[in-house]
């Protein structure tokens, strides 16, 4: 079987076409919340994993545990505590009708679907309901149109600039680190907190604070939990802004992009990377990098050493391997999976800038607006419809005919 639901604890096992292997828990700080239900709606989620269904990747099959997870965490707060079978109409519209996303709507449906067509555990109108249409249509976008020069260039220097700032603040703390007394040295040097973080991870820290709280934290260290970390470990916001860079100097697909692993770099000589990746839900494609985007993968190779080497042993195969030091709602803090649609509208929002002259300077467009034609926000997210937000990077018609990461 390509895909199968492992019970301790409770996760998935995959084998997707390429070969690759994924395994994943349901949850990884936090208890399961009705295992029952939630088994059977992984059952019904491996049954849709290629060649019996179109998934087909690991980011294909984060969304399915999302929305079990979504489902189940409503339905306990709901009071609900049965299984599949117990599910009605009235529970299933009620919580769709909240405002769920209409792709985490359709994988709930999906893997309903497939769970009863295996046992047979709905009732039949429950079943009927669930093949009916869609409460959440989603979001509709109109076609992207391509940047002007100036605002084209705006994106590659604010990405440009994130990301060389980020890294030279990396190397700082690097070399302080080497330098540094180790575990004797007093905790609220800047140089312990480098060795720290170089010699034991995040982890710990984290785990510190947790237990001492953020005051005593603080009046150890003379700093938050961030402050310690950053330098060495990169945020979410320089992930995006990598992603986005490598994007436009290569134009490959998002998917592409969030799905590469170590695997897909081969070096091509001492200066020249063949990189391999899939373009959407088409066949694998290879590319040999530029000089430029060849650069730049190094560095963020090279950048983001220290978070792989404490990453969980899954995930160092990952490019894009990053820590969260607050956790996802599932507890997950090490991640591989690509950012959401509310981090890059906040990614966009945050660099929002204009000069003395009210000229912008980074992420706006020359109306001073975010750059590009705005799509329409989603009903149920609030954050993203004060200001439209475009979540497409078209390049100008004569530099790029193939548009880069779409977020």
């Amino acid at each position: 079987m390509p895909a199968t639901v492992t019970l301790d604890p409770l996760g998935v096992h995959c084998i997707f076409s390429d070969g690759t292997e994924y395994r994943r828990r349901l949850r990884v700080r936090r208890p399961v919340v009705l295992p029952g239900l939630a088994r059977t709606l992984l059952e019904g989620a491996t049954d849709l994993v290629h060649p019996h269904g179109q998934v087909d990747s690991a980011g294909g099959f984060e969304l399915y545990l999302t929305a079990v997870r979504g489902f189940t965490d409503w339905l306990v707060e709901f009071g609900f505590s049965g299984g599949a079978s117990d599910l009605t109409r009235a529970l299933l519209a009620r919580y769709w009708r909240q405002g769920v996303r209409s792709s985490q709507e359709s994988a709930l449906r999906a893997m309903l679907r497939c769970a009863d067509d295996q046992v047979q555990i709905l009732a039949p109108d429950v079943r009927a309901f669930v093949d009916g249409r869609l409460f959440n249509t989603g979001e509709r976008y109109g076609s992207h149109q391509p940047y002007r020069e100036a605002e084209w260039a705006r994106l590659i220097r604010t990405c440009r600039d994130e990301v060389d700032g980020a890294f030279r603040a990396f190397c700082a703390a690097r070399e302080q680190a080497s330098s540094a007394d180790g575990p004797e040295a007093s905790p609220r040097q800047r140089a312990s907190h480098h060795w720290l973080v170089m010699n034991r991870g995040p982890d710990p820290l984290v785990s510190e604070l947790a237990k001492r709280g953020s005051g005593p934290f603080r009046q150890r260290y003379g700093v938050g939990l961030r402050a310690v970390l950053d330098p060495l470990i990169p945020t979410l916001d320089v992930v995006i802004a990598y992603q986005l860079l490598f994007g436009a100097y290569t134009g490959v697909v998002p998917d592409g992009i969030a799905g590469l692993g170590l695997g897909d770099i081969e070096w091509a000589g001492e200066e020249k990377i063949l990189l391999s990746y899939v373009k959407g839900r088409t066949a694998a494609e290879s590319l040999a990098l530029s000089r430029q985007a060849t650069r730049l993968l190094e560095q963020w190779l090279d950048h983001s050493a220290v978070a792989r080497r404490f990453a969980p042993e899954e995930l160092r195969h990952e490019l894009w391997v990053r820590f969260t030091p607050g956790g996802t709602r599932a507890g997950e803090r090490w991640l591989a999976k690509p950012p959401t649609r509310l981090s890059i509208c906040g990614w966009v929002k945050r660099r929002q800038a204009v000069d003395e002259n009210g000229h912008p300077t980074q992420m706006s467009g020359d109306d001073g607006l975010p750059p590009g034609p705005p799509p329409a926000p989603h009903p149920h997210d609030p954050r993203c419809a004060e200001r439209p937000v475009i979540l497409a990077w078209q390049p100008p018609d004569h530099t790029r005919s193939e548009p880069v990461p779409r977020r």
